[in-house]
This record gives structure tokens, sequence and C-alpha cells, in this order.
């Protein structure tokens, strides 16, 4: 800067007040109402100093400025090839500026962008870049301290607005569930709010609560906790997320698998048990009680409260869980009951005909024995007879064999184990004398020990021919001569019969021993 000094005639004047101005020759400057000139530019300018008394008097001076930056003045914006508009999608516009003086030292510039009813980036190249219809403001400053800018408005159009984020809340600022199954509209919001595609996928993630969201954006609660509900933009996969609390919510059973302990699906063994497990979904349901029920198919049944389901009879049986909670799930599972024994309860002797007598020498009866109930497992039975002031023999088939007038007691014994006999007295007349005294005294038969784990003693003093063991099916498991010792060590732990038979087969006497 440089003082201008103005020497004033006459030195008496009345006003001595002046007014400064400058005029930019080559050179540039401005200059105050003190008279102090700044240089701006190289080259001349021309000081005037005029009087303010009316007088219209005025001096000049002309300064020489060297080693001054040239500042810009003046700078315009077009677009590329007069363009100021951009159409495509996504499309970008190269903005041109024009700075002044040609010879300003410093014409770089920097770029920014307004964004009014548009949306647009611009780089320190100029280059604009659509992003939302409207109309966007471009402007250049200049780096040079002068801070002249020079400004362009563009028009946008044909764009897609991208989601950039999006915030998911519950409706009215809900952020919670608190009434048993209740639910919650969910909103999503989207940035920018102009956004061209606004269509979401819902989703929910179960953290510490269970929920399930419906394509609109509908949550459904069914378990206390918390949630993740999360909007996801179809386009770009954006997306927005938000905690919501459950509480209040009644947990139901939605399914039942029943099935037996160690994945077993049958009972084979008489009288067995076998433990019904419930496995019970979801396992946070409030109630997983179950009530047990058995359905007796082509078998039976029972079972407990707890579960415990005991055979009764061969066949199957549905077993059927069912959820206590008022929810109406049920799970079933079949077992197949197999090996049971249904023992002899009764039993009644009936003679062919009804009749309770022989006359006939040598005469036979058939005897029958009716075993109940009719689902026995096994309806043999064991033949022995007990003379009494007769004599006769009986075979294993029952036919009763008269041998000596009076009365006989005729026995049948179940061979099932279950110790059911019936009996049956006969009358027996019109025999002869057969030589036969020795066989009307009384006979004893024992076989010890009893219970036994390998062999027993026979002792009887009545003549047989064959001895036989017998299990409670009424197979013939042992069949021998005469002998004093029967070896059971081959033989299952059980109940068998020991019977003494006559040539013809006729059971003479019959003994139950126990193989431990």
């Amino acid at each position: 800067s440089l003082k201008i000094i103005p020497a004033i005639l006459p030195v008496n004047a009345n006003n001595k007040q002046i007014n400064w101005s400058v005029t930019n020759q080559t050179g540039t400057a401005s200059i105050d109402q003190n008279g102090l000139l700044t240089a701006i530019a190289d080259g001349t300018v021309l000081v005037k100093a005029i009087a303010t008394d009316g007088s219209n008097v005025f001096g000049t001076l002309q300064i020489n400025i060297s080693g001054q930056n040239i500042l810009v003045n003046v700078i315009t914006l077009n677009g590329e090839n007069d363009i100021n508009q951009i159409s495509t999608n996504g499309g970008s516009l190269k903005i041109i500026p024009a700075i002044l003086p040609v010879n300003a030292n410093n014409k770089q510039i920097n770029w920014s962008v307004t964004n009014q009813t548009g949306l647009a980036s611009i780089d320190q190249n100029g280059l604009l870049t659509a992003i939302a219809d409207g109309t966007v403001l471009v402007k250049a400053t200049a780096m040079d301290g002068s801070k002249v800018f020079g400004t362009l408005q563009i028009t946008i159009t044909g764009q897609k607005i991208s989601i950039s984020s999006i915030i998911v809340e519950g409706a009215n600022g809900i952020s919670t569930i608190q009434v048993n199954g209740g639910t919650l509209q969910m909103i999503a919001k989207f940035f920018p709010a102009n956004s061209n595609d606004t269509t979401v996928i819902w989703s929910v993630e179960n953290l510490t609560g269970t929920a399930t969201i419906s394509s609109d954006g509908l949550l459904k609660a069914h378990a206390n906790g918390n949630v993740l509900v999360k909007a996801t933009s179809k386009g770009n996969n954006i997306f927005g997320t938000i905690n919501i609390t459950l509480s209040n919510q009644t947990i139901l059973v939605n399914s039942i698998t029943v099935m037996g302990e160690n994945d077993s699906n049958k009972i084979n063994i008489h009288n067995g048990s076998l433990q019904m497990i419930a496995q019970v979904l979801p396992v946070n349901a409030n109630d997983a009680a179950v009530s047990w029920i058995v359905i007796n198919e082509t078998g039976a049944a029972v079972i407990s409260s707890s579960g415990l389901l005991s055979a009764l009879a061969n066949g199957n049986v549905t077993v059927k869980a069912i959820a206590k909670d008022g929810s109406g799930i049920f799970g079933t599972c079949q077992i197949k009951i197999s090996r049971q024994i249904t023992f002899v309860n009764s039993m009644t002797l009936k003679s062919e005909n009804d009749v309770d007598y022989i006359t006939t020498p040598s005469g036979t009866l058939q005897l029958t024995a009716i075993v109940l109930p009719e689902q026995a497992s096994n309806k043999t039975v064991s033949w022995s007879i007990e003379n009494k002031t007769g004599m006769a023999t009986i075979s294993n088939t029952g036919l009763l064999t008269a041998i000596e007038n009076g009365i006989v007691s005729i026995n049948a014994t179940a061979n099932d184990g279950s110790g059911i006999s019936g009996s049956i007295t006969i009358n027996i007349s019109g025999q002869t004398k057969l030589g036969i005294e020795n066989i009307k005294r009384k006979y004893k038969f024992s076989a010890y020990p009893n219970p036994t784990k390998s062999f027993v003693k026979i002792y009887t003093d009545l003549k047989y021919d064959k001895i036989s063991v017998i299990n409670t099916s009424g197979e013939t498991v042992l069949e021998l001569t005469e002998t004093d010792t029967i070896s059971l060590i081959n033989l299952s732990t059980g109940t068998y019969f020991i019977t003494l038979r006559d040539a013809k087969g006729s059971v003479l006497l019959t003994e139950k021993i126990i193989k431990e």
C-alpha cells in the first residue's frame, strides 16, 4: 500500500475535504477515503483526489505497481457442450469454468454442489454425478484468496433413487408386546424419503423370545424374551433392525412325540412293562405335562399316570399322550405285545353224555376238561386218578378205563402253572376180579428236592412203565423209563410236572416240581 498525500491550495480554503478514487489502467489497485492506495495487480493506476467544496478541482497521480498477484475476479460456469442438465440414471456432466482475468496468477478453484430439489455429487475435477431428480446448484470458488465464485444451476431427471438407510419401528413408536399372542405392526421408514423402491422383506431373529412376522410386517408374539425384527430392501440389501420385548406370553405345546424307553416299541416279556416317553415341543412350553391313555386294539395293556405301560394280552395297543395345557396337541405310538401268558382261572370236568358211571367190564368213559378263559395261553391239563373204593386208570387224553367196582375220583390240573384243577367222581360197577389185588393198596409218590437246581429223586411204591416231564405249555420235555433220578440241568427255570404212566400211557400220578 502507499499513502497518497494531497497538497491543497489555497492553504486557507474553507473546505479542504476531498474524495479519493482510482482508475485501473494496466494495473489494479484500490484506495480508501484516507488516500491509502492498496495494490492488487501489476501495471499502472491513476489516483484522483477531487475537492468536495463544489469547485470540482482535482488532482491526479499515476502510480506504477509491480510484484502483485493477479487475483481472479470473474468465474463463469457452463456444462460441457453447453448442456446444463443430466437425464440418464446415474449420469454425469463435466462443468467447465471460464476464469478472468486470463492472467490470474492462481486459477485453481474449489468445487461444491448445493442440493436443492435434486441430489448430486461433484468431484474436484468438476465432474457432477446425478443422484436424485430435481435441481442442484454447482459452485466454483477461486482458491487465490479473492473469494470470487461462480454458480450454475443444473436440472436432473430420470434418476432412480436408491435407499440409503432404513429405520424400523413399531406402530405408534411401540417396541413391546405385552398381551398373550399379541401382535404389533412394524413400520419401515426409508431414507431418502423419495426413494424409488420401498419394498422390503420382513424377518425376525428369535433371541431370548419367540415371534413370527408376516410378509406385510405384522409381528406376532409366541414366547417371552427379546426378538430382533429386520426389514431388508429388495433393491440393494440395505436393512434396518429394532429389538422388540415380549412379555406375558403363554407358550402352548405344538407337538408331542411318543416313544418307548430306549426307542423300544414292543413288550415281549410276560407281565412286562415299558416306560413311555413324551417329547414335548417347544422345550420352553409353559406346561409340558401330559395325560397318558392306552387304546387296546388287538392286544391289551394298562398305563400309569407316569407313562408306565404294563402288558396284559398279546397284540397291538396304541399309547397316546395328550398335552394338559389345553392346546389339544397329542402324540401316539403303537406298541406290539407278545409272549403274554393268560392263565387258566377255572376248570370244570365233564364226562361223555354227562354220565358219572361205568357199568361194563373194563369199560371206558371219555372225560373232558372245560378250561376258562377261552384265550388261556395253555389249555392242556394233566390227568390223575384217586382210587377210593373202586379202581381205574386214566390216559393223558382223559380216557377213563374201569378196573374194579367202586368209586374213583379223577382230577385234571392245568399245565400252565396256575394251580387250577377240576375233579369228578365216577361210580364203577359190573367189573370182575382180575387178580390185581396188589394195585388196590394206597400208593405214594414224591419228588425231591423241590425246588431243585439240577436233579430230583423219585420215590413211589407204585409200579409204572414211563415217567414224563411236562412244561406249563403241555409239552413233554423229557420221557424216561423207570428211574429214581431225573436230571433237570438242561431245562430252563420254571414249573414242570412229573407224571407216572402205565404201559398204555395213562397218567397214574402227577407231581409239580420247580426248577430254579
